[in-house]
């Protein structure tokens, strides 16, 4: 006969004897009848005992009342009786029932106490579980996530005090364990969110800074998100917010052989500062070294002048700083951006324009820088005007106002104009432009 029927049999046998003697008259109690008594007691604490053990008939759900009740009424009984007895012959009694019947229904106690704080937590586990299957994130799907967690936490000392370490983990695989697997598989969804509306809360009282700083928190965790419905809700709300409050960069294209332009979302800072968009050492470009770099009048995008003109089909990567601002203190965000891409260009320079200067001298705008080598040809009603050498590559060209004298221009007047030979600096073959045939206003 296996462990747990003999234990069921012994149980259901003395608990009947329990009911019969209890329903004796107790009287003043003999010595036989006082040793009975605790005998009976210890073996109902014996049976109690298994009752409360993975190694006896426990289960970890299954509340053994009936052998509960039978010990404890077992108990009292043989307590009454042996306060009959004389002092002396009280205490080895009293011990023994102390040691192998009151021990094991406090046991039970705990037990039983374990086992409704774990139906506590399995109540606040099926709330949360209900949401994450109807993939929902929402206030009632962070309420249950708490509501869960604080529960685990309340409940924990109650699943701990269970005696016996196999039936301690056996409580605990089947209440604890399993409710923290479900709680953490919504943790990263909850943060998510909760960073979001702290967001979403911090715009509505104008507050940017703090808006990001939420936004950060939340594109921290957003891929950490495993519930592939959820984790697209979430993303969905967290590019709605973002869009609004994350500056970012647009775009990063190479406009000529050395020019590269920077596309930003918001009007960035200008200057030198650690945090300005024009300084130079909060760019790279992958096997060049920059020259400058100039905000446009909108602060919108910036243009990094290379000292060399990068090589036609070759790669190459841009790398702007985490620490760039905008206007109103925001960075770009919390990683540095990078962006490669391959140079091509087969555009000729154009003239974009022909003005006067205020000191009468003639200024020809081209689209891109152009070579300081190029051979430009300019004539002016037909007749060759020589311009100011170029000492580097530039995108303006200048005819000294010498040159227009020598000609006889005359101011209020229109002059026509040709210009050819200039050249960029796409390497190795570098794009010529069309003649530019125009007039100009002098």
């Amino acid at each position: 006969m296996s462990r747990q029927k003999a234990i069921k049999v012994m149980s259901a046998s003395l608990m009947a004897a329990s009911a019969f003697v209890a329903a004796s008259p107790a009287g003043a109690a003999s010595s036989s009848n006082v040793s009975n008594l605790v005998k009976e007691a210890k073996d109902l604490g014996t049976i109690l005992k298994w009752a409360i053990s993975i190694e006896g008939t426990a289960d970890g759900k299954t509340r053994p009342l009936a052998a509960y009740n039978a010990a404890k009424e077992a108990y009292d009984n043989a307590v009454k009786a042996v306060m009959t007895l004389p002092a002396a012959q009280r205490h080895t009694h009293l011990a023994e029932l102390e040691q192998n019947v009151k021990l094991h229904i406090n046991r039970t106690m705990w037990y039983i106490d374990a086992l409704t704080a774990g139906e506590k937590i399995i109540e606040k586990q099926l709330a949360l579980t209900n949401q994450l299957d109807s993939n929902l994130i929402n206030d009632d799907t962070e309420k249950a996530y708490h509501e869960l967690s604080g529960e685990i936490r309340k409940q924990a000392l109650l699943l701990d005090r269970v005696y016996g370490q196999s039936t301690r983990e056996l409580i605990r695989s089947q209440y604890k364990y399993s409710a923290e697997k479900i709680r953490d598989s919504a943790k990263y969804a909850v943060t998510v969110k909760a960073e979001i509306d702290l967001a979403s809360k911090a715009l509505l009282n104008q507050d940017n800074l703090t808006a990001v700083k939420h936004i950060e928190e939340a594109r921290k965790y957003l891929i950490n998100v495993d519930n592939p419905s959820i984790k697209k809700a979430l993303a969905d709300h967290f590019n709605l917010i973002a869009e609004t409050t994350i500056p970012k960069i647009e775009k990063v294209t190479a406009v000529e052989p050395k020019r590269i332009k920077v596309e930003f979302s918001k009007a960035m800072i200008s200057g030198n500062g650690t945090n300005s968009a024009e300084n130079i050492s909060n760019y790279s470009v992958s096997t060049r070294t920059i020259k400058s770099i100039m905000l446009s009048d909108d602060k919108k995008s910036a243009i990094i002048e290379l000292h060399d003109p990068l090589n036609i089909n070759s790669n190459y990567t841009v790398t702007a700083k985490k620490n760039i601002q905008t206007e109103d203190s925001a960075s770009l965000g919390s990683v540095d951006f990078v962006a490669s891409f391959i140079f091509s260009d087969i555009g000729k320079p154009v003239v974009n324009s022909v003005t006067a200067d205020s000191n009468g001298n003639l200024e020809l705008n081209f689209s891109e820088l152009i070579s300081a080598l190029s051979p430009i040809a300019i004539t002016i009603e037909g007749i060759a005007v020589s311009y100011s050498s170029l000492s580097s590559d530039a995108d303006t060209v200048i005819v000294p106002k010498s040159e227009l004298d020598r000609i006889g221009l005359r101011k209020g007047y229109y002059y026509s104009i040709v210009l050819s030979g200039a050249t960029d600096l796409v390497n190795p073959a570098a794009n010529v432009m069309d003649p530019y045939r125009g007039t100009f206003f002098y």
